[in-house]
């Protein structure tokens, strides 16, 4: 005796066919409100200019980092504390940056 014969099973169960309902996709919704050409606009200029932009901003920080460890290791840690005080006049520019950057975006 099989095991399904003690349980009262049929010999072939049924399956069930599993029916996948097709979800819009986002741009699909923006195509059906807006027309079926979505304008990004200069985000893909505005994003090349961007990068030139952060690689020389972590750049100029990387080396201005390494050289405010070089003088307070030398001895001349009043220098580079007034150095690091101008450093936040450049913070604040990036900050700007950002803001800016996210309106145009």
């Amino acid at each position: 005796m099989k095991y399904r014969d003690i349980l009262g099973l049929s010999k072939k169960q049924t399956k069930k066919k599993v029916v996948k309902k097709h979800k819009s996709s986002i741009t699909e919704g923006l195509k059906k409100q807006f027309g079926d050409t979505i304008n990004e606009g200069p985000a893909a200029e505005y994003n090349k200019a961007h990068q030139k932009v952060k690689k020389t901003y972590n750049e100029f920080t990387d080396a201005y980092y390494e050289f405010q460890r070089l003088l307070i290791k030398k001895g001349l840690k009043p220098i580079g504390r007034q150095l690091d005080n101008q450093f936040r006049g450049v913070e604040k520019w990036w900050k700007f940056y950002y803001k800016i950057l996210d309106k145009l975006l």
